[in-house]
């Protein structure tokens, strides 16, 4: 169900040395879809993933699998600081 209420939304840098996560998933039948993108204080893109699943889990538990998967993606690349946002 598409709302008829459209939220406006503006993305933020993060503050100097962290990196922002910004996480979104959806859920259509069987399928979950799954978008992350990275970016540092100056927006620039360090990463994103966008992928697909064929699990039945609520909305929550996409998104936090999502994050979960994205911790692992800033362990692996040295990510000190970093602030997780979903959508």
């Amino acid at each position: 169900m598409i709302s008829n209420n459209p939220r406006i939304q503006k993305w933020e840098k993060p503050p100097c040395d962290f990196v922002k996560i910004n996480i979104d998933a959806a859920i259509i039948d069987n399928m979950i879809g799954l978008g992350v993108i990275a970016r540092d204080s100056d927006g620039l893109s360090l990463g994103g993933i966008a992928d697909y699943r064929e699990n039945r889990m609520e909305g929550e538990c996409a998104e936090a699998e999502a994050l979960r998967d994205r911790i692992i993606w800033g362990r692996g690349n040295n990510v000190a600081r970093a602030i997780f946002e979903t959508d």
